[in-house]
């Protein structure tokens, strides 16, 4: 009879690792983030911008601030605050921003090492976790199947908060996505955006503050716009 149940649950445990990342997308079927997918921005003109242009990272982008900023530098971000109107975090090497053998060792068990698997880009890799939802699961699909559905799902609920809206961002040097929290709407914006080498720079606005308005669809298009890969001298 031990033996029977032995064999008996040892076949539960293995069942249950089978469908368990089936079930755990399952669970998420009532999150209503998990169902947010990219759409074209509400509103795709550019304001002009008049404001100080900001230096980090390898590359240059200008702001609709006008300063002056008081600027802090790290090893792989810079913060950026113009006192009484905005500001900004940009990071260079989030998540799996620092090309695939970087990302690999950062998250080797994570959106780095799949990425190498797959073969796909940095881009293409965050591009499905935005598209991802949790109808692409099924209890017939394999573990391994169902685990790259998983991933990518865990990736965008966790890249902001009480996530409401995913645009698709595009400008002559970098192509991306802009993230928004309902909570906080416009007053706090994610940027991932991805240049021609494949390279990440995630981009963290905080506007409104005080009695200052804040930003406008067509001034994040410009800034987006406005950023250039520094050349190397």
């Amino acid at each position: 009879m031990l033996a029977a149940g032995g064999t008996i649950d040892l076949v539960l445990v293995g069942t249950l690792k089978l469908v368990e990342p089936y079930l755990s997308i399952w669970n998420m079927r009532n999150v209503t983030q998990a169902w947010v997918v990219p759409t074209t921005a509400p509103d795709l003109t550019q304001a002009q911008l008049s404001g100080v242009r900001i230096e980090a990272l390898g590359y240059s982008i200008e702001t609709p601030w006008s300063g002056p900023p008081v600027i802090y530098t790290g090893t792989t971000f810079t913060s950026v605050k113009f006192e009484q109107e905005g500001a900004f975090l940009i990071l260079g090497y989030p998540f799996i921003g620092a090309g695939r053998a970087q990302s690999s060792k950062a998250m080797p068990s994570f959106t780095g090492a799949s990425n190498v698997q797959s073969g796909r880009s940095n881009y293409a890799t965050m591009a499905a976790a935005m598209a991802a939802t949790p109808r692409d699961a099924a209890w017939w699909k394999t573990p391994g199947e169902n685990r790259r559905i998983l991933e990518p799902l865990i990736l965008k609920l966790f890249a902001v908060p009480d996530l409401n809206a995913i645009y698709n961002l595009s400008g002559p040097e970098m192509r991306g996505f802009q993230l928004e929290s309902k909570s906080l709407s416009r007053r706090r914006a994610q940027l991932k955006l991805f240049d021609s080498a494949d390279r990440q720079l995630d981009i963290e606005i905080v506007n409104g503050i005080g009695d200052k308005p804040v930003l406008t669809q067509q001034q994040i298009n410009a800034m987006v716009a406005s950023i250039r890969i520094e050349k190397k001298k």
